[in-house]
């Protein structure tokens, strides 16, 4: 199955594994603010429709029949920045007074779901989303973006091994079908990065990312690490996958070739972050990506 024939936005039924799936009204019903011909459910329809008819090309979305105050979303992460190629997830679900009590920014007569998605897109899985996690802080160090970018990227990758592994429902086909296509792009930005050839988030390809970009060095060794710890288990993983030998193109990687093999390893603190909050308790589906165990998962390989 070709991403291109997914559809972008459809209605389904199995909304088992949503985040919200076991929300329902305090008489144990779904609230009857949500049944056909009333203002939240026009509202909800008008959603649906701008959905349907607008999204860009790379978010897609499920709306339920059975549950229409459920929405699911994800987002391809954009070429350029340190989402590249990931998939990330979302669940959403309209409030019964929705549209009204809206956060900060929000028109009810003019916003849109839609609006929240592309914001997402561009505005927050970006090239540089230190500056946004942070807002005004010493965070104006460029190093401390690139250290930040850098950790994106690893939870990036383990992000891949999980959905590999549990693809939500309804975006199975897609889950696959996408890493078929993109495993070894993803591979050879691993190598890219890690052997200091190009900064993370600007691999491009082969041929267009030949302007050495150097690697930032706030805690590289240990970026490089985590580096060769996953590549083997995203090697393995894509191979299982389907992706064929020849484009994997696998490289050795060697810290002896980085540009800060000599040097003593910096390590550096990110100051707290501000935990990010959306509308209608926009979360992500994929909480897992911080507490990933490589070593464990090291292990699995080696018995499997």
């Amino acid at each position: 199955m070709a991403e291109t024939a997914f559809k972008q936005f459809d209605v389904v039924s199995d909304h088992s594994d949503h985040h919200f799936s076991s929300s329902v009204g305090k008489s144990g019903d779904e609230d009857d603010c949500f049944n056909m011909g009333t203002t939240v459910y026009k509202n909800i329809m008008r959603e649906w429709k701008i959905l349907d008819k607008d999204l860009p090309d790379t978010i897609y979305v499920r709306v339920y029949d059975t549950r229409v105050d459920l929405l699911r979303a994800f987002l391809v992460g954009a070429t350029g920045t340190p989402y590249r190629d990931g998939l990330f997830f979302f669940d959403i679900k309209f409030p019964p007074d929705y549209p009204r009590h809206p956060p900060k920014r929000w028109n009810p007569a003019q916003s849109t779901i839609l609006q929240v998605l592309v914001s997402l897109q561009a505005l927050v899985l970006n090239d540089k989303p230190y500056y946004n996690e942070l807002l005004t802080f010493i965070g104006t160090d460029i190093g401390y973006s690139k250290l930040y970018n850098q950790n994106v990227f690893i939870s990036t990758c383990k992000s891949h091994l999980y959905l590999l592994r549990n693809p939500p429902k309804n975006f199975e086909d897609f889950t696959a079908e996408h890493f078929r296509r993109r495993g070894g792009d993803i591979m050879r930005a691993c190598c890219a990065y890690a052997s200091g050839r190009v900064e993370v988030g600007y691999y491009i390809n082969e041929i267009d990312s030949a302007v050495t970009f150097p690697l930032c060095d706030y805690d590289s060794k240990k970026f490089k690490r985590s580096m060769e710890q996953l590549y083997p288990l995203l090697g393995e993983a894509f191979r299982r996958n389907g992706v064929e030998e020849d484009d994997l193109m696998v490289v050795e990687m060697s810290l002896t070739t980085t540009p800060f093999a000599d040097q003593p390893e910096k390590k550096a603190e990110l100051p707290h972050l501000r935990r990010f909050s959306w509308l209608f308790c926009l979360l992500p589906c994929l909480p897992w990506a911080a507490n990933f165990d490589v070593p464990s998962e090291i292990n699995k390989a080696k018995q499997n």
